[in-house]
């Protein structure tokens, strides 16, 4: 059986990996790279329109060696003859018969040639295409305007004003190149940003202070409690970085060191959450020696040589450098499917390119767990979108052996010893990406500088939830309107959003018609069963939430007493259960919540054992028994059972 041909575009991190991965797994795969070596932005080139490391970019280790790296990486695992260099992708696409992507490229003399190929890969990195902002009254300005893409080498701006616009690591490189060169160097930014010494008051790595059990620890609150990684995380940042600024003071003051970064205006900046920190060793030293000036944000060119910020200074310049990000540029492949959440209507990579000067929201593919597109995930993966916290060669690395393993099991029969790695089915597939784009957005929403790609920390939720809540307000429903669809009650139509309610045959239909989503595609978001024990953190962040369980602290005693009084010993049902939520107004005005609750009441009864029978713990269900656990109880001489009559 003659071996199934992959093309992966790009000789990064990612595209080496994956061409070693699948490689190892039996397929014909070969890469195709624009340079002229491995290494991705790693790999110095003195051409602008590549994205480059410039020469005074500072890495924990060398950037020469890292390229170096890059290259014994490929010579040991062999993967030089399946390299092609200096062969630029212009787009692939479906072949006529749908049975292949046909790949179209140029070589160095400029031939366009084509071949087709059964899966492709796509490594082109993160940072290809230059973001730019609006640049009004640009026609007026006599000085040079560049991205941050194109800069190489400070000697070209020898004795000039710069102003750089950005304040990600990018920018910060090059304001700091520029100091030895330029005559005045102004860093203007909206906000400001997290900047962090790559090395602690002793000495050592930052690194050092993440040990494993400290990132199992963060990894676990990404999960369970969001909201208390986020604060303490931030929070740790901050007095590093006011730590690393004190050690530019004289005095070595913490409080001063606070007192300037608020000034430079960089403690307000984004959470970690949303965006990496700027790691730099030298950039804070240059705040304080003032040979790199902070400025507020860019708003426009207002001469031959003036730029107005956003505080309404004007700047005398004679080139602008815009640090201001990049995109990946999907259109090489002009049928991946972008967008179709949260109400704005689904297009292709193509149709979204020529969009981009015209959209309010960022575009956004749809690919399962940033990687497959889910109409051809057996034969499409992208390993340049996702944006982890972590690092992203690590990340990557895992990426193409999870890829390697997925598209090999579709050839190889399972045995009794190996189970094949599998993708959902795409229905299920769509759901995720509704429901991630849904997250994005949300966050986007809440902090514009937010990447697209990075991945939620809020993956205790279900699928479903974004996707109901984004039709929700879409549609502009409340929980009273949908509860009356449903004929439940708002706590319990609620419930059913953040999945800790199942919901029944009748709801889900309710719900797809109410919220226009489809019927499949609800089914395959929705959980088969509720999580009912996912709780908010304890005691609760939320202010509202805290009251409730303030209420129980001062009331949960008192409510017992009660109870037992009234019904005996036992507990009330927090299954057999109902709730509801009613506001009511007062003769003087004031609105009150009124919160019932109620649950069947479960008698608890004790029966020792006689005769050597274990012993039995039955709880009878007033009104109605209502069902029926058992659960063994492990004792050293005899087990017991609880049972829950039905």
């Amino acid at each position: 059986m003659e071996k199934m041909k992959i093309a992966i575009i790009g000789l990064g991190p990612a595209g080496l990996t994956a061409l070693k991965c699948l490689r190892e797994e039996g397929f014909d795969a070969v890469a195709l790279e624009r340079r002229s070596e491995v290494g991705g932005v790693w790999s110095y080139s003195a051409d602008g329109s590549y994205t480059s490391v410039i020469g005074e970019t500072v890495s924990n280790i060398s950037k020469f060696v890292m390229a170096a790296y890059m290259q014994s990486y490929a010579q040991n695992f062999n993967l030089e003859p399946y390299m092609h260099f200096n062969t630029t992708v212009t787009h692939v696409k479906r072949n006529p018969s749908n049975t292949a992507w046909t790949i179209t490229f140029t070589l160095p003399s400029g031939t366009p040639q084509s071949l087709h190929f059964d899966k492709v890969v796509f490594s082109t990195g993160s940072e290809r295409l230059p973001l730019w902002p609006s640049l009004p009254g640009h026609q007026t300005f006599t000085g040079q305007i560049l991205h941050g893409q194109s800069y190489r080498c400070p000697e070209a701006f020898a004795g000039r004003r710069v102003l750089v616009v950005g304040m990600g690591n990018t920018a910060c490189d090059v304001s700091l190149s520029l100091t030895r060169h330029a005559s005045h160097v102004y860093q203007s930014y909206r906000r400001g940003r997290t900047v962090l010494s790559r090395y602690l008051d002793n000495g050592l790595p930052t690194d050092t202070l993440m040990t494993w059990p400290l990132l199992r620890l963060k990894y676990f609150l990404d999960a369970k409690i969001p909201s208390l990684s986020r604060l303490v995380v931030d929070t740790l940042v901050k007095r590093k970085m006011v730590s690393d600024a004190a050690r530019q003071e004289t005095s070595k003051s913490k409080a001063s060191a606070r007192r300037r970064l608020q000034t430079w205006r960089l403690l307000d900046g984004p959470s970690l959450s949303h965006t990496h920190p700027a790691v730099q060793e030298d950039f804070l030293s240059a705040l304080y020696d003032e040979s790199v000036v902070p400025v507020s944000g860019f708003r426009a060119f207002v001469g031959a040589d003036a730029v107005l910020l956003e505080d309404g200074t004007v700047i005398r310049a004679d080139a602008v450098i815009f640090c201001t990000g990049y995109s990946n540029g999907f259109s090489i492949m002009p049928e991946l499917e972008m967008d179709g959440a949260c109400r704005l209507p689904p297009q292709t990579a193509l149709d979204a390119e020529t969009d981009q000067s015209t959209s309010s929201q960022p575009h956004l593919p749809r690919l399962y767990q940033m990687m497959f597109p889910p109409k051809h995930a057996s034969s499409i993966a992208f390993l340049s979108w996702m944006a982890p916290q972590q690092s992203v060669w690590t990340v990557a690395e895992l990426a193409s052996t999870a890829l390697s393993q997925i598209w090999a099991s579709q050839t190889t029969p399972p045995t009794p010893n190996t189970r094949p790695a599998t993708l959902p089915p795409e229905a299920k597939m769509e759901a995720w990406v509704d429901g991630y784009h849904s997250w994005w957005r949300s966050q986007h929403a809440r902090e514009p500088s937010m990447r697209s790609g990075l991945q939620s920390q809020l993956p205790s939720l279900p699928s479903s939830s974004p996707l109901l809540f984004a039709a929700k307000t879409a549609k502009k429903l409340t929980f009273s309107q949908l509860a009356t669809l449903l004929h439940r009650s708002e706590v319990a139509t609620a419930a059913i959003f953040y999945g800790q309610a199942r919901a029944s045959e009748e709801d889900i239909s309710a719900l797809a018609h109410a919220l226009d989503i489809p019927r499949a595609q609800l089914v395959e978001a929705l959980p088969e069963f509720p999580d009912r024990g996912r709780s908010v953190e304890m005691p609760p962040r939320d202010p509202l939430i805290y009251r409730l369980f303030e209420v129980v602290q001062n009331y949960g005693y008192a409510y017992k007493a009660v109870l037992n009084e009234k019904f005996g010993d036992g507990i009330m049902s927090g299954v057999c259960f109902s709730t509801d939520v009613q506001k009511e107004t007062d003769k003087d005005g004031a609105d009150w919540a009124v919160i019932t609750m109620k649950g069947k009441w479960c008698v608890l009864s004790f029966y020792r054992p006689v005769d050597g029978e274990p012993l039995k713990l039955m709880v009878v269900v007033v009104e109605a028994a209502f069902f029926e656990v058992l659960i063994l109880l492990q004792q050293p001489e005899w087990s017991a059972y609880l049972t829950h009559r039905s």
